[in-house]
């Protein structure tokens, strides 16, 4: 196709309704969306922009101090990776908390995707290389929304530089940079969250309220009916590390927090098929016993109709059931009122204060450190099993 247009035989040029620079990739994209004539937008650089990538750098160095916000300053946080999750998501959940947290950084892979997140936020500088962000001293912590296989390396230079750091799920993909990770928090004073957001959902909190007292051990069954995704989806490759570590984590921490006790044993068994199309850790049924005797199962499948509910969750204990479908509807059967909301709610923003509240105050972990280590390893052993078979 190329070689057709650099021929000649191919004429492209009535087919283009406008001519932006690279800094105005937005709103090009914009106007062809408005349909206001033309398919497509050609986007130049301006003043030889040179895009790098975002640059990783060493990880060697001593463990800096983490130094907290001074009184009356704001929070500073540094976004690294500005995709349309933290775009949609994190960046307006920060700037509704302006009176405490200031955005300080985006740093992203281009320079026209981290102008498009800065968006109306002021003050804001703007970069592809990481190594600007972390020799910055007024920068608190690190916010990490990258590919999932990013995650540890721009972790663990956070934290060697005395950076506290919210970094979206997973933690990390393979053993060794989960042992590095746990070193070096366990070394440093800074504040550290992997973004299970899900425990903090108003409906999650909720149950865990009402089972806080209970008598019995608690047994809990998760649906996800995730719908498909091609094997050469990012998440299914290097990338993303498959769907069990990177989005089967949230469930198995939100079960983790309304049990309230440790993982003592793990099963999980995998479809097998003969049809290549379906991938192991996309099809999984993973048991887990707990401590204090309570049992789940979570059923993790790409083959359900997307017409039934996406994650639905069945709690049983003391003769009580609660049942919650999509974090919009929680019905509670033997026991108190229910709740149903208009607007999913799955605890992003709540997530992202509690993190705040713990980057001010020095308490460091808005989820228990065991616990966050806990998930990995059980999401990690379960991803073994699954291959195995």
């Amino acid at each position: 196709y190329l070689d057709l247009i650099a021929g000649g035989k191919l004429a492209v040029s009535g087919l283009i309704g406008t001519r932006s620079s690279l800094e105005n990739a937005a709103e090009a994209y914009a106007k062809l969306k408005e349909g206001s004539g033309g398919f497509l937008a050609v986007l130049e650089p301006q003043g030889g922009e040179q895009i790098s990538e975002v640059v990783a750098g060493s990880r060697e160095g001593e463990v800096q101090k983490y130094k907290a916000p001074k009184n009356g300053e704001k929070l500073s946080v540094a976004v690294v990776g500005a995709g349309a999750f933290v775009q949609g998501t994190h960046l307006p959940n920060l700037a509704a908390m302006s009176d405490r947290v200031g955005v300080s950084w985006i740093c992203s892979r281009t320079g026209p995707s981290a102008r498009n997140a800065a968006g109306d936020l002021e003050g804001v500088q703007l970069t592809t290389n990481y190594d600007e962000v972390l020799a910055d001293p007024g920068v608190h912590v690190i916010l990490v929304g990258t590919r999932h296989n990013t995650h540890a390396e721009f972790a663990i230079r956070a934290l060697r530089a005395g950076k506290g750091v919210f970094l979206e799920k997973p933690m990390c993909l393979t053993s060794e940079e989960y042992h590095e990770i746990c070193q070096l928090v366990e070394e440093s004073s800074a504040p550290f969250m992997v973004g299970y957001n899900r425990r903090f959902a108003p409906q999650v909190e909720l149950i865990r309220s009402q089972l806080k007292n209970r008598v019995h051990p608690v047994m809990i069954q998760y649906v996800m009916n995730a719908g498909y995704l091609p094997k050469d989806h990012w998440t299914q490759g290097e990338e993303g590390g498959g769907r069990l570590m990177g989005e089967g984590c949230h469930l198995v921490d939100v079960i983790r927090s309304l049990v309230g006790s440790p993982v003592s044993e793990i099963s999980c068994h995998a479809i097998r098929s003969l049809n290549e199309a379906l991938v192991k850790d996309d099809n999984f049924s993973l048991n887990l016993q707990y401590e204090d005797g309570s049992v789940a199962n979570l059923i993790y499948t790409s083959q359900g109709n997307r017409s039934y509910p996406k994650e639905t969750m069945r709690v049983f204990c003391d003769e009580k059931t609660w049942v919650l479908e999509d974090y919009l509807d929680l019905d509670v059967l033997g026991g108190p009122k229910g709740s149903h909301l208009k607007v999913r709610d799955k605890g992003h923003a709540k997530e992202l204060e509690r993190f705040v509240a713990a980057a001010f105050s020095g308490e460091r972990f808005a989820i228990p450190w065991d616990e966050q280590r806990e998930v990995w390893e059980t999401c990690y052993q379960a991803l073994q099993l699954c291959l195995e078979q």
